[in-house]
């Protein structure tokens, strides 16, 4: 069997909201489907770290993280409009939740690049920084939705993973990045 250290693997954006839902939601089921599927494995210590740590990680933050999101925003308006905390901590507090999640997205794409793609350190690093900051204002909140849509989709057993039009990377481009490494 043979083993790459360091795969390369390409997914494409669909091009428009209804393609990005639908390939959200199908991303969610599958991992709900992948779970379910190696349930034994949670918790097991036969299994080591991957049945001890792992997969109760997935299960507890992937796949019910978006809901455990979505329900703390609920919250957080219904005490904002009910008056149960001050308006001023919960400014405060908004800003720092999601200054808290731009600094953990930064973290992550700067070490990325740091350690596996330094050539992308001066052309179009600095572009993936200041996304990765914005995607925690309306677009991390609109996917949370449709992976929430997926694992409602996969509790009422549909299992169908949809079409989504592709359009393809371009055979030129996918060749070129590869043939860098």
């Amino acid at each position: 069997m043979v083993q790459l250290a360091e795969p390369i693997a390409y997914t494409e954006v669909p091009e428009d909201l209804r393609g990005l839902a639908v390939q959200r939601a199908r991303w969610h089921r599958g991992l709900a489907q992948t779970l379910w599927k190696h349930r034994a494995m949670v918790g097991r210590p036969r299994y080591g770290l991957v049945g001890m740590v792992l997969m109760p990680l997935f299960v507890l933050f992937e796949l019910l993280g978006p809901v455990v999101e979505v329900l703390g925003y609920a919250w957080f308006v219904l005490a904002i409009a009910l008056a149960f905390i001050n308006p001023t901590f919960a400014l405060l507090f908004f800003v720092v939740a999601f200054l808290w999640g731009a600094i953990l997205t930064v973290t992550s794409v700067v070490a990325d690049l740091w350690t596996f793609r330094p050539e992308d350190r001066s052309r179009g690093g600095a572009k993936l920084v200041v996304v990765a900051i914005l995607e925690n204002f309306g677009y991390r909140q609109m996917t949370l939705l449709f992976r929430i849509r997926g694992l409602y989709d996969w509790l009422r057993g549909d299992q169908s993973w949809g079409q989504i039009e592709r359009k393809g990377h371009g055979r030129r481009r996918v060749a070129a990045a590869t043939e860098e490494r």
